[in-house]
């Protein structure tokens, strides 16, 4: 595992070491992996807007959910 530096405010740093019982590079470490995961996913949607664009199909999934519904009944 690599080390990383983080610059906070002194206020912060008081703030965090008064609650002694918080493992501070977990929860770093959590909000840098959801973020990845954030980024990644905003990427798989540009990407499947670009493929739908260069697509001619018009897709219409409030008429698909209609017809699926249709279809169970």
């Amino acid at each position: 595992m690599v080390s990383i530096t983080v610059r906070i405010p002194e206020g912060l740093k008081e703030k965090m070491n008064q609650l002694k019982d918080i493992n501070w590079s977990e929860v770093i470490r959590r909000a840098i992996e959801e973020e990845v995961r954030k980024a990644r996913m905003r990427e798989a949607s540009r990407r499947i807007d670009a493929l739908r664009e260069k697509s001619n199909i018009k897709w219409d999934s409030t008429k698909v959910i209609r017809e699926w519904r249709e279809r169970r009944k």
